[in-house]
């Protein structure tokens, strides 16, 4: 049956919320994983779901926070004058939809500009267009638990250390608010979505190279 409402972020957040439940029922222990915006994406899930074991993300970014919005988006007078702009736009054209390239830097997705340049042909990944009510709703996310009261399991934030599109400084300033148990490793070398092999281990298979940065938590 075809969805005919338009879509909104919080329906993204529902349905993982539904698919938790599906696996919680087969019994095994279940970890989130989120990568770029599904870092914010299974940390919601994980706060409307119970019995998850735990959460690892490459950043957490919360929309709600204008230097966040701006720092991402594909240039910062985008970040500055978009959100109020589509919180009234949205109200009468929700359902129209926008490339997502052209709000946010999806260019920096990959520091391969080769599967930059693939993803972003890829309308069902960087080359997407999304709904106006989507764009604006995921930029203002109703956080139902906010993380200083987040105590449901371990966090880790596993973010890139060539990160070239979100600075490490963006997630922390939500990671740092978190009250769970929680922990930083910094893929080395990495780019936003994590695909360098950067070591071999003894076994042969490619790893990352990991820095733990123990201070921030």
């Amino acid at each position: 049956m075809r969805w005919r409402s338009t879509i909104a972020y919080e329906h993204w957040v529902k349905v993982g919320a539904e698919i938790l439940k599906h696996y919680q029922q087969q019994s095994p222990p279940v970890f989130l994983f989120g990568l770029s915006a599904g870092g914010m994406l299974a940390y919601q899930v994980a706060s409307e779901g119970q019995r998850v074991r735990g959460i690892i993300a490459t950043c957490i970014l919360d929309q709600r926070n204008s230097l966040v919005t701006r720092r991402t988006a594909r240039h910062p007078l985008i970040g500055a004058f978009s959100k109020p702009l589509m919180g009234i736009v949205h109200r009468i054209v929700g359902a129209f939809k926008i490339p997502m390239k052209l709000v946010a830097n999806m260019k920096a997705i990959a520091n391969d500009s080769a599967l930059a340049s693939e993803m972003m042909k890829d309308q069902r990944a960087s080359g997407a267009s999304v709904p106006l009510t989507f764009l604006y709703t995921m930029l203002t996310p109703d956080i139902q638990v906010e993380p200083e009261a987040f105590t449901a399991c371990p966090f880790l934030l596993a973010h890139p250390g060539d990160d070239r599109w979100t600075a490490l400084d963006l997630s922390l300033i939500f990671y740092q608010r978190l009250a769970c148990v929680k922990e930083v490793a910094i893929l080395e070398g990495a780019g936003h979505c994590p695909i360098e092999p950067l070591e071999v281990s003894p076994t042969g298979s490619t790893l990352y190279s990991i820095h733990r940065k123990k201070s921030f938590y």
